[in-house]
């Protein structure tokens, strides 16, 4: 009995230490959840990336957690450069949007640093070159 106590203890320290070091790594329904895709927008009748969050995913743009409000903090990065506020989303066309991602507080500082407390989101169009996830 105390062998199999022994053994179950050790799976379960190493199943903990698993992910130890490995950023943040959404599971695949989640991630669905946090991105539009090209497909998804094409699928409205949206004319801005703006429209296309509003329309699909408005938590995106409205998103709180605690006492911050993403209308307040919440980064905007179009083609990995920092966008000065949602309303840049209003000049990119619906359908040049290859995928727009939400991006919470700890995702945000992972990929970009601290800063972030209402999170990032993400536009990628086709202007730029595919990332290698």
């Amino acid at each position: 009995m105390g062998a199999n106590l022994g053994a179950m203890l050790v799976a379960s320290v190493l199943a903990a230490c698993a992910g130890v070091g490995q950023g943040p790594s959404p599971e695949p329904a989640q991630l669905r959840l946090h991105t539009l895709s090209a497909g998804e927008i094409a699928g409205t009748n949206a004319q801005t990336a703006y429209d296309a969050v509003q329309r699909l995913r408005p938590e995106f743009l409205h998103w709180t957690r605690g006492s911050v409000s993403a209308g307040a903090g919440l980064a905007i990065f179009i083609d990995e450069n920092r966008a000065s506020s949602a309303d840049e989303l209003r000049a990119i066309p619906a359908e040049s949007v290859r995928e727009i991602r939400f991006l919470d507080a700890s995702e945000a500082t992972f990929r970009y640093g601290s800063g972030y407390p209402a999170g990032a989101l993400v536009v990628v169009t086709g202007a730029s070159p595919p990332s290698s996830r």
